[in-house]
């Protein structure tokens, strides 16, 4: 084979591909979608929740302290055989978020000026918008709660006072 024929040979396939991008054009396209696993779900009486603290003491959150736990669970059912031991991760969401000691707090609406943190099932804060464990998909085809506990306390500046409160959080479940 000659050099010359050898060149274009080499060559050729290269000088096709730019006559042919002159005249095409391209277009973009991006991909994207989210897997989930629909097996395990949250209980229709957990989709929304709703949580009544009570005997809340203004005198004693005025001073500092931080009311009593009051309990509450979310329920996850329908779960399958495939699905036992897996992790369960819960992350809660808030809108309106103050820091008080480096914990963040949701910062409730009407007159009373309460703040609101959620509390695991170990009596600790959650960190927001972050998954925690807890625990593992353990019941097969019936309720499994997963435990939970909200607060009330003073907001960073200032007091609280009388009134109502409401506050709203949303959380995302997911199973690994």
């Amino acid at each position: 084979m000659s050099k010359v024929t050898l060149f274009w040979w080499l060559l050729a396939p290269l000088f096709w591909s730019f006559s042919t991008q002159a005249n095409a054009q391209f277009l973009d396209v991006e991909f994207s979608g989210e897997l989930v696993h629909l097996s395990c779900k949250v209980s229709a009486g957990s989709v929304k929740k709703e949580i009544q603290l009570e005997n809340l003491r203004m005198e004693s959150l005025n001073l500092g302290e931080t009311s009593v736990i009051t309990p509450f669970s979310i329920e996850i059912d329908h779960c399958q055989r495939a699905e036992l031991g897996k992790l369960i991760k819960i992350a809660w969401h808030g809108t309106q978020l103050v820091n008080i000691d480096g914990d963040n707090y949701l910062i409730t609406q009407g007159d009373s000026g309460v703040v609101l943190g959620i509390m695991d099932s170990k009596d600790k804060l959650i960190d927001w918008d972050e998954p925690i464990d807890v625990g593992s998909v353990a019941v097969v085809n019936d309720e499994q709660s997963l435990s939970f506990g909200v607060v009330a306390r003073k907001p960073p500046y200032g007091y609280v006072g009388t009134g109502n409160f409401s506050g709203w959080a949303t959380f995302s479940v997911e199973y690994k």
